[in-house]
């Protein structure tokens, strides 16, 4: 495997879907940040980042605790 594809974290077998969702989504974010850094995110993986991290958003989830 090419050092670049190796995976950044070593998981332990996820015992509940729950856990195993939460790793998937561990993934998806490893691998949009790195696209980020390296400049090969899609516009689609850039808008949501940007949406994510705006003071609009952080306010609205704020609003919602």
């Amino acid at each position: 495997m090419a050092k670049d594809l190796e995976p950044q974290h070593v998981y332990k077998k996820a015992r509940t879907p729950e856990a195993r969702a939460r790793q998937m989504q561990a993934l998806a974010v490893d691998l949009s940040e790195k696209r980020l850094r390296e400049g090969t995110a899609s516009a689609a993986e850039i808008v949501y980042w940007l949406k994510q991290t705006s003071e609009r958003e952080q306010l609205e989830i704020e609003n919602l605790r």
